[in-house]
């Protein structure tokens, strides 16, 4: 999987191999699809990711509170290999704790993340532009 990943990644021009790499994935999800486990999943991180941001934007608790609220969110993010959501969070958690943690370091696991992802992004579906080209 890991191999494709990279192939994915080195050529994002080639069908198959995004075939191949998708159609792997796709593999290894399906059985939390099919027990819907996934929905609970999704349903269980959104949750927390809106009780943590009702907290880290709160103006009554302490920065302390709002601080670990971020650090949490950020943490969630890069976990989940979201390095936009990421750079948010630790934007915003730098901006009122700036001496909280070594956000060099934490941009840097960013910058990673971003230059490990494909460049493009695939339509969920196929569009009329990409069926009438015969692809």
């Amino acid at each position: 999987m890991e191999v494709l990943r990279r192939m994915v990644q080195i050529k994002p021009e080639d069908r198959y191999v995004r075939f191949e790499y998708y159609s792997q994935l796709y593999s290894r999800l399906k059985p939390f699809i099919q027990y819907g486990q996934v929905s609970s999943i999704l349903n269980d991180i959104l949750q927390t990711q809106i009780g943590l941001l009702t907290v880290a934007m709160a103006t009554d608790v302490s920065t302390d509170v709002r601080a670990e609220a971020y650090y949490d969110l950020y943490d969630m993010s890069i976990s989940m290999g979201d390095a936009t959501s990421a750079k948010y969070y630790l934007d915003s958690l730098k901006e009122i704790a700036p001496d909280y943690m070594d956000f060099e370091g934490a941009y840097e696991q960013i910058e990673a993340i971003l230059s490990s992802t494909p460049s493009e992004n695939l339509p969920s579906t196929p569009t009329e532009n990409t069926t009438s080209q015969g692809e």
